[in-house]
C-alpha cells in the first residue's frame, strides 16, 4: 500500500512537471513556440502611468513622501526602493536616484580598515553578491544603472556628520567620492539633503521586520582610529570598520533607459525599460473610418520574448528620457495572432482625425515584453510611423481634396522652388541637375533610399529624365507620372518605408489632378543619434549655439524639424559628396515630413551657397569651429587600448572625458577624443 501511495506521487509529481513545463514552452512566444491568439491576450499591461519617469514624485522637504519604484530582486522578492530624485544632475549624466527602502544581511564596512573606495562593501555591492548576481538584476536592468561620478557634496547636500577632532573641536566628516560605481550607499551628507526626505527620525529601515542601523560611505579618523558612520531611525553614529551593520543600497537609473512607468498601487511604481536587443519595423500602414492597420516585423536578437505591440500616439515629439504624463494615447495593437510578425489594429483617437500626422500629431509604435507583477517590463526604443489621411467613404476628414502639405506656404505658385512636392513647374520636365525636389534631384531609381543615406536625394548613376508620360498643358501637368520608389533594407531600422501611393479625387472646383504623396518613412540610423543629443544639449544651454558636425551625407526629418521648431541652433554640417567639400550652414531650415531624407545637393542648394561662412582666416588669425569625435566602446576595450587605437594617450582620454578610475569604462559609453 505505501509503495503504491507512493508510485501515485511519483505519477503526479510527473504530471505537475510536464504541466509546468509546457506552460513555460507556451510563454515563450516567438516563432519557436508561437502564443495562441488567446494567450496573446493574458493580462499584459493596457495602459502606463506616462512617458519617462511619469507621474513618479520627488520627496517631501519636510521628511518622507516617497514614490517608490520596484527593481530587481533579493532572495526571490522584488526590492522597493525610494526614489529620492526624479531627475538628477548630481551623479554624472541626467538619472532617476534610488535608495533601498530596506536593509539586506549585515556585514562590514571593511575587514582591513579601508575607506569607501577599497572597501569590503562596494566590492560586494559591486561584485557577483549583488550588481552582478543574475537572480538580483536581469542584464536589462543590469544595463540601464548609470556609473554615479560625484567628486564632492551638491549645493543641496547637508553638511553630514559632525564628530570631535583631536582638539576637541566639532568637525563635518569628509565626503565620500563616488568614482563609477553603479551600486552605492549614500554619503553622510546626502541623508542631510532634505530635498532626498531625510529629515531627522523620517528614515528608518528594517531589516527582517526589525529597525536596525544601516552603513553610509562616510569615515573619519581619531587617533589612528578610523570609524564609519551607520544611521538608524534619522540618527546617525560611529563604528569601528570591521562591524556588522545592514546594507542599503543606492543606485542611479538613466533616465534614457527609462521608456515609460506603470502605477501598482498607491505611490509604488515599476519601469518600462528600453531593450536595444528588440526592435520592430512597419510596413505600409493604412486607415479606413479611423481604424489604422499597422503591419510590423519584431526584430532583434530578443525578438521572441516580445508579447506586445503598443503604440503611443503624441501632440509632440517622443524624446527618450523626457518625463511625460499628459498630451498622449498609449494602447496596445491589436493583433488577431501573435507572432513575431504579423498585423495589427487601433483606432486613431476622433481629436486627430482632421490633423496631419508628423507636424500636427506624432505616432510610434514599440515592441514591448511585459512581465507580471512588479517585476521590470522591456520595450524596444518607439518607432515613428506615418499614418496617412483618411480618405476613406465615412471618413469626415475636410483635407480628401486638399492639396499636399509639404509646403504650407506655397499658394499653387507653380514655379515655387521650396515646395520639392511641385508638379506643376514649366521649368521642371527634364532637368538632371533639379534640386528642388531633394528626394529626386534627377535620378528616377533615387527616392532617398533609407538604407543608404549617402544616396539620399542624390543621382547614383548618370542622370536621366524622371518625368515620363508628361503631357505639360497649361502647365498643369495632367497626368504627370513622377515615379519614386523607396526602400529600406535595414535590420535595425527604427521605422520602415510605406510607399508612395496617389490618390485623385474628383473635384469640380479643380482644373486638374492633384496628386497627393504619402510621406515616407524611412530608417533611423543610429550614428545620427549622436547629433540628436549634441542638438537637445545646445538646446538646453539657451541661447544662440552651434552644433558642427561631419558624418553622413543626409540629415532626416525629424533633426530638420527639430532645427526649424528652435532657430537658435545653428548646425554645421561638413561632407564630401562625389570628390567634392561641402559645408552647410543650416539655420531655422524648413521641415516638410513628406521627406524623410534632406540630400548633399539639396543641402548645399538651399544652405551652403549663400551660408555666412563659418570659418574665417586671415593671413595670422584662423578661428574654426572645433570638430568632436566620438568612440563607443565595446565588449573587449580597455582605456589603454582605445587610446592606442585612437592616437591618444591615456591621460588625455580620462580627462577627456571626465573618468576618475581608468579601470571602469561600460559597454555603450561615448567617449570624445
Amino acid at each position: 500500500m505505501k509503495k503504491l501511495k507512493e508510485k501515485c506521487l511519483g505519477i503526479i509529481a510527473v504530471s505537475l512537471n510536464m504541466l509546468l513545463i509546457l506552460s513555460v514552452m507556451a510563454y515563450t512566444g516567438g516563432n519557436k513556440f508561437a502564443l495562441t491568439a488567446s494567450a496573446a491576450e493574458e493580462s499584459y499591461k493596457t495602459t502606463i502611468d506616462g512617458l519617462g519617469t511619469g507621474s513618479i514624485g520627488n520627496p517631501s522637504t519636510s521628511g518622507g513622501g516617497w514614490s517608490y519604484v520596484y527593481y530587481g530582486n533579493y532572495n526571490g522578492s522584488p526590492v522597493k526602493y525610494r526614489v529620492l530624485d526624479n531627475d538628477s544632475s548630481d551623479f554624472g549624466g541626467n538619472t532617476m536616484l534610488l535608495d533601498c527602502d530596506k536593509m539586506f544581511q549585515s556585514y562590514v564596512f571593511d575587514e582591513d580598515g579601508d575607506s569607501w573606495s577599497n572597501s569590503d562593501l562596494k566590492d560586494w555591492l559591486n561584485g557577483s553578491d549583488f550588481l552582478y548576481d543574475g537572480d538580483v538584476f536581469t542584464e536589462l536592468e543590469r544595463g540601464a544603472i548609470a556609473s554615479s561620478y560625484k567628486d564632492s557634496a551638491s549645493s543641496s547636500d547637508g553638511d553630514g556628520f559632525r564628530y570631535k577632532d583631536e582638539n576637541d573641536e566639532s568637525v563635518n566628516c569628509d565626503f565620500q567620492s563616488l568614482n563609477g560605481e553603479k551600486i552605492f550607499v549614500l554619503d553622510s551628507c546626502e541623508t542631510d539633503n532634505s530635498s532626498y526626505g531625510y529629515t531627522s527620525g523620517s528614515y528608518g529601515k528594517n531589516q527582517n521586520g526589525v529597525s536596525a542601523g544601516w552603513w553610509l560611505r562616510s569615515t573619519y579618523s581619531v587617533s589612528d582610529n578610523k570609524l564609519a558612520i551607520a544611521s538608524q531611525d534619522g540618527k546617525e553614529g560611529y563604528d569601528n570598520l570591521n562591524g556588522r551593520h545592514g546594507i542599503s543600497p543606492a543606485m542611479n537609473i538613466e533616465l534614457s533607459s527609462i521608456i515609460s512607468t506603470s502605477l501598482i498601487s498607491g505611490s509604488e511604481y515599476k519601469l518600462t525599460i528600453k531593450d536595444s536587443n528588440l526592435g520592430i519595423t512597419a510596413d505600409t500602414i493604412t486607415i479606413e473610418d479611423g481604424v489604422v492597420t499597422v503591419p510590423y516585423t519584431i526584430t532583434g536578437s530578443h525578438a521572441d520574448a516580445a508579447n506586445q505591440v503598443s503604440v503611443l500616439i503624441m501632440d509632440s515629439q517622443y524624446q527618450a528620457g523626457r518625463s511625460v504624463t499628459s498630451g498622449f494615447t498609449y494602447a496596445k495593437l491589436s493583433v488577431d495572432s501573435w507572432g513575431t510578425s504579423g498585423t495589427g489594429t487601433f483606432t486613431l483617437p476622433s481629436q486627430y482625425l482632421d490633423k496631419t500626422c508628423g507636424s500636427d500629431y506624432y505616432v510610434y509604435i514599440l515592441a514591448e515584453d511585459v512581465n507580471s507583477g512588479k517585476a521590470t517590463d522591456y520595450a524596444s526604443s518607439p518607432v515613428a510611423i506615418q499614418v496617412p489621411a483618411d480618405t476613406s467613404s465615412s471618413s469626415s476628414s475636410p483635407r480628401r481634396n486638399a492639396p499636399p502639405r509639404s509646403n504650407p506656404n506655397n499658394n499653387g505658385d507653380p514655379t515655387d522652388p521650396a515646395d520639392p512636392t511641385n508638379t506643376a513647374d514649366p521649368t521642371n520636365t527634364a532637368d538632371p541637375t533639379n534640386t528642388a525636389d531633394p528626394t529626386n534631384a534627377g535620378d528616377p531609381t533615387n527616392s532617398g533610399n533609407p538604407s543608404d543615406p549617402e544616396n539620399s536625394g542624390v543621382p547614383s548613376s548618370t542622370p536621366s529624365n524622371s518625368n515620363t508620360n508628361n503631357s505639360n498643358t497649361n502647365n498643369s501637368n495632367i497626368n504627370n507620372s513622377n515615379t519614386n520608389t523607396s526602400s529600406s533594407s535595414s535590420s535595425r531600422s527604427s521605422s520602415s518605408s510605406s510607399s508612395r501611393s496617389s490618390s485623385s479625387d474628383s473635384d469640380s472646383s479643380n482644373s486638374a489632378v492633384t496628386k497627393v504623396e504619402e510621406p515616407v518613412i524611412v530608417a533611423d540610423f543610429d550614428y545620427l543619434d549622436e547629433l540628436r543629443r549634441k542638438i537637445e544639449a545646445a538646446i538646453k544651454l539657451g541661447g544662440e549655439q552651434t552644433v558642427t558636425w561631419n558624418k553622413g551625407t543626409a540629415l532626416p526629418y525629424d533633426i530638420m524639424k527639430r532645427l526649424e521648431d528652435h532657430p537658435e541652433i545653428t548646425l554645421i554640417f561638413s561632407y564630401t559628396y562625389g570628390n567634392v567639400d561641402y559645408v552647410a550652414t543650416i539655420k531655422g531650415p524648413k521641415a516638410y515630413v513628406t521627406i524623410p531624407w534632406y540630400g548633399p545637393l539639396y543641402l548645399y542648394e538651399h544652405y551652403g551657397k549663400t551660408a555666412t561662412p563659418v570659418v574665417v582666416c586671415a593671413t595670422t588669425t584662423c578661428t574654426e569651429m572645433p570638430e568632436v569625435r566620438t568612440y563607443t566602446v565595446v565588449p573587449g576595450d580597455y582605456l589603454t587600448k582605445i587610446a592606442n587605437e585612437l592616437g591618444v594617450t591615456v591621460k588625455y582620454l580620462a580627462k577627456k572625458n571626465h573618468i576618475k578610475n581608468w579601470n571602469l569604462i561600460y559597454n555603450g559609453q561615448l567617449l570624445e577624443y
